[in-house]
């Protein structure tokens, strides 16, 4: 997975509140790209919850993840390191969120909620249903 920034929104935000230095977001982009358990447990909040939608379609956890190992673990099993995709940091409703592609579809949405510059909530879209209107705006 190759990092990639957002739009310029997503940029003049990280500005605003991080005065440009990599942010939360950024640090789980480049931690689940080495395919890690640890360096994405670092990243995370002692207390995360992981909740993600397959749709049914894809294989995911039905019930929510919780504890910084076991969500390392269940974000990785989600979102396997893949060199042909990119990962770009942006804003989902206002949230800080990842965006990942592969060639020109979007495979994931993961919108984070950070607390003392910890990830402590993480939702994953991967249901390939709610994706195709990522992939028609793409």
């Amino acid at each position: 997975m190759t990092a990639g920034r957002g739009p310029t929104c997503g940029k003049r935000a990280r500005e605003r509140t991080t005065g440009g230095r990599p942010t939360a977001v950024d640090a789980l982009r480049d931690a689940v790209a080495s395919g890690r358990t640890a360096a994405v447990a670092a990243t995370l909040h002692a207390t995360v919850t992981l909740v993600v939608d397959g749709g049914g379609r894809v294989p995911a956890p039905t019930a929510p993840v919780r504890g910084r190992t076991a969500v390392a673990a269940a974000l990785l099993d989600v979102l396997p390191p893949d060199a042909r995709a990119t990962a770009r940091v942006v804003s989902v409703n206002g949230a800080p969120a990842l965006v990942l592609r592969r060639r020109a579809g979007v495979m994931a949405v993961v919108v984070t909620a950070v607390r003392r510059r910890r990830i402590a909530t993480v939702w994953v879209v991967v249901n390939p249903d709610k994706l195709s209107r990522w992939n028609r705006s793409s």
